[in-house]
């Protein structure tokens, strides 16, 4: 029985930061980008989307692509920081094996659940995902990263 009840405990202190976050989104209406996940990206331009040139793909992701991380990746992060609370990160995703996003779109991932430093990359795993942070958007999200995951 103690077991569960830690269990239980363990995922309540970890849902109810998200749903405050969650309800905090949800009532900034002005505010979209913050509950989006960018799965389509809109045009801003009178062009269609389909002649938008593709992103190019950063020289930290072209390098942490040819890592043998030995686990199943589902996306490389560039330009990546955490989001409010430090309970997802937000970047531009690039590769993903699951083909939700196309490469150079703006993601925020699900929540962290772990991660770990693998030959000098993180890696980080969500509720549905493992990512590596191929590069930081600033030196303040990476130092903080070393300390709270």
């Amino acid at each position: 029985m103690d077991g569960s009840k830690a269990i239980m405990r363990l995922f309540i202190r970890l849902l109810l930061p998200c749903l405050a976050s969650l309800l905090s989104c949800l009532q900034n209406v002005n505010a979209p980008k913050e509950i989006d996940m960018a799965r389509n990206r809109v045009s801003l331009s009178t062009r269609p989307v389909d002649d938008a040139p593709t992103a190019r793909m950063p020289s930290s992701v072209v390098k942490a692509m040819q890592v043998p991380f030995g686990l199943q990746i589902t996306a490389y992060l560039s330009s990546v920081q955490y989001g409010p609370g430090e309970l997802y990160l937000q970047g531009v995703i690039f590769s993903d094996r699951e083909q939700r996003f196309e490469d150079g779109a703006s993601i925020r991932t699900s929540i962290i659940m772990s991660a770990q430093e693998i030959q000098g990359f993180f890696v980080v795993r969500t509720l549905s995902s493992l990512y590596v942070v191929c590069d930081w958007a600033g030196d303040a999200a990476r130092e903080s990263s070393k300390s709270k995951h």
